[in-house]
């Protein structure tokens, strides 16, 4: 079988009702469940890295069995993930947390499929923190469960890189490279995950891993376009930073 168009291929219930070819005693064909979507193939980068975040996914209760549950959910990006193991109610790098319990924070993915893998995955009697709630029965004890966790607040960044006059197209290639660094799409870097600080020295980093050539001399960053600094945007384990391309600006001199 091959594909006529690109991407994912949606079958809902029932609608898988056609034999496409003959065979002796097979007359009808029906589907019950909706189809399960594949997801895109990934680069070799990306590939790499999924591997080593679903390392414990085949376990329970601690901290890498519940994140590698979580980063083999088709969609889901990126994470953050806190414990309070303590009995008493702390606040941990800004997120006030139960006593005995998990916060999660889930870029993409769907909100049942997480909330089903926290049910799972979660050590016995820790509770959930965090804004998003799905109720969720235990199939073993028949006990419903409130299930909690956040989904990241954008907050978009935007970006002035000045470099110097050079032969190389810069006015193309710095956006590109930017874009494939906000992906994650360079070696040996997530890109702009859940909780991650922008920096001005990564960014010209990622400039220069692209293209070697470009000789970066400021990068200036922005929440509003209007105010510029050369300092760290920090982003809190509740957020994630975008930056989209029309956001980026290339100053030669």
């Amino acid at each position: 079988m091959r594909a006529k168009e690109y991407g994912p291929i949606t079958c809902g219930i029932g609608q898988l009702n056609k034999v496409a070819s003959s065979v002796l005693g097979w007359e009808k064909v029906n589907n019950t469940t909706h189809a399960i979507i594949g997801r895109y193939a990934e680069s070799d980068i990306k590939a790499r890295r999924r591997r080593k975040q679903t390392l414990a996914k085949n376990t329970i209760s601690v901290a890498q069995a519940i994140t590698s549950s979580l980063y083999e959910l088709a969609g889901v990006n990126s994470l953050s993930f806190r414990e309070n193991f303590t009995d008493k109610t702390l606040t941990i790098d800004g997120i006030s947390l139960l006593p005995h319990s998990i916060y999660v924070c889930v870029e993409g993915g769907d909100s049942h499929e997480i909330a089903n893998v926290l049910l799972r995955t979660k050590t016995i009697g820790a509770a959930f923190n965090g804004d998003i709630e799905i109720n969720l029965l235990e199939p073993a004890s028949g006990q419903a469960y409130p299930i909690k966790f956040s989904r990241p607040k954008e907050v978009t960044i935007f970006c002035k890189v000045t470099v110097k006059k050079s032969s190389f197209d810069a006015q193309t290639i710095i956006p590109d490279a930017l874009e494939k660094w906000s992906h994650g799409e360079i070696e040996g870097d997530n890109g702009l995950v859940v909780g991650r600080d922008v920096s001005p020295f990564e960014i010209s980093a990622a400039v220069n891993a692209v293209e070697p050539h470009l000789f970066v001399t400021k990068v200036e960053l922005s929440t509003d376009g209007k105010n510029w600094h050369v300092a760290l945007i920090p982003i809190a384990i509740n957020q994630i930073a975008r930056l989209p391309k029309g956001a980026i600006q290339v100053v030669m001199v």
